[in-house]
């Protein structure tokens, strides 16, 4: 097949190109043991929980203080 200036052949069966090796069923599959994770990954879901509650309700909390805050200086005077 000739080609033409600038074009690329191309190839057309995969396990030429990628070939596939299977690993041996030990080397597949281990356990991942908390020291071999990174510092600070231990609660990584509860962290992204807390922040995402903290981010809906800024506005909820703000508005309660302002609220305790003002019913505070009401009653001192």
């Amino acid at each position: 097949m000739a080609h033409q200036k600038g074009e690329q052949e191309t190839s057309k069966k995969t396990h030429h190109t990628m070939p596939i090796v299977n690993q041996a069923k030990e080397e597949a599959i281990s356990e991942v043991k908390k020291s071999d994770m990174p510092k600070g990954e231990e609660a990584a879901y509860r962290k992204l929980r807390d922040a995402r509650s903290e981010a809906r309700l800024v506005g909820v909390r703000e508005k309660r203080a302002k609220a305790k805050a003002e019913e505070a200086t009401a009653t001192k005077k």
